[in-house]
């Protein structure tokens, strides 16, 4: 009984500390936005549809080993929305764009590892750390280049450039945007939003 009473509290913690963090990145997102060109109401639909696309995957084919490739609403499909959509309005630098997706693809594909169980792990820090310097060093609009080369970066140098070692993976769905990346394209969301307030 008294190991129940103990184990209430810390679920209600955690629970009210989940909402918490939801709230703030919900924020974080809105003025984003504002700093991408996107309206904010729209920038905070993007959010919730980030997290709830999480968890839906859009099939794309099937491995000789049966395994389905699939790309991550939450993960791929909505950042990637986003990047096309900066992208487009900052067609001058699209130079820029492609030298940084390029140099942050290879840094993560050189840092990703393939765990049989977890699937395709990057280090969180080294999208975001990656994205900022590359959005300071080229001379670009810093904000708009984090966010792409953040996102492609994370997508190509760990999902894409990985698929060859997927039969490694004991996995019957491989999701491209999932898990991992999902995780190092918020850390990079949040890394755009650090270089627009202070650069």
């Amino acid at each position: 009984m008294n190991g129940e009473i103990v184990k209430a509290p810390a679920k209600i913690l955690r629970f009210l500390g989940l909402i918490v963090v939801f709230v703030f990145i919900f924020f974080l997102f809105w003025y984003l936005g504002g700093e991408l060109g996107i309206p904010p109401n729209i920038a905070a639909g993007l959010f919730i549809g980030v997290i709830v696309g999480s968890f839906f995957n859009i099939p794309l084919f099937k491995t000789k080993n049966q395994q389905l490739i699939s790309l991550n609403v939450g993960g791929a499909v909505i950042p990637i929305g986003i990047s096309i959509y900066l992208i487009a309005i900052h067609i001058e630098m699209i130079l820029y764009f492609l030298i940084g997706m390029i140099v942050l693809g290879l840094v993560c594909f050189s840092v990703a590892k393939v765990d049989k169980e977890r699937g395709i792990l990057t280090p969180f820090y080294v999208p975001p750390a990656g994205a900022i310097a590359l959005g300071v060093l080229l001379p670009s609009d810093s904000v708009a280049t984090v966010f792409v080369v953040g996102c492609f970066g994370v997508l190509i140098g760990a999902d894409v450039m990985n698929l060859d070692a997927i039969y490694e993976i004991d996995y019957p769905i491989i999701a491209i945007g999932g898990a991992g990346s999902f995780d190092g394209i918020l850390v990079t969301a949040m890394a755009a939003i650090l270089v627009s307030l202070f650069l």
